[in-house]
């Protein structure tokens, strides 16, 4: 049986055949995600020394059972802060709300949602897409089917 992620483990993704990068695990269910294109294993302090990627809710099965756990980030290392994402009514663009890091949600503008990303929980394989995208300096179709409609 897969054990359950706590936050400070640190996992490896391996987003291409070649290349892996790492993620935290943050409060459940979200995963910052290194800015790292690493073709061997790197030492924890090297990892969460990275710049933060992007941080992602993902299923919950994804960590559990999917990347595999290398290690934990030490007590007292800076901590990945969870950002704000955005929700909107598919029939009425107007209407938004914005979603904070322990999930309370407020009303919001559109404008207001400009520049976060659309609350949305991930699977492996879109994050690991997400990935090679950035790398490769592409659009990702996921994010951007995910954009805010105006």
């Amino acid at each position: 049986m897969a054990r359950r992620p706590v936050p400070g483990d640190i996992v490896r993704i391996d987003y291409a055949e070649d290349r892996h990068t790492y993620g935290q695990v943050l409060t459940t269910p979200y995963v910052g995600i290194y800015d790292l294109q690493a073709t061997g294993d790197m030492n924890i302090g090297e990892i969460i020394a990275a710049p933060v990627l992007f941080v992602v809710a993902v299923y919950d099965r994804v960590v559990s059972r999917g990347w595999s756990s290398v290690g934990k980030a030490p007590d007292g290392a800076p901590r990945i802060a969870i950002p704000e994402y955005f929700m909107q009514d598919m029939f009425q663009p107007a209407s938004c709300q914005i979603i904070d890091a322990q999930g309370n949600a407020r009303p919001a503008t559109p404008q207001e949602c400009a520049g976060l990303e659309r609350a949305a929980v991930w699977d492996a394989v879109h994050v690991e897409e997400r990935l090679r995208d950035h790398y490769a300096g592409r659009p990702n179709a996921y994010l951007e089917s995910l954009k805010l409609r105006t």
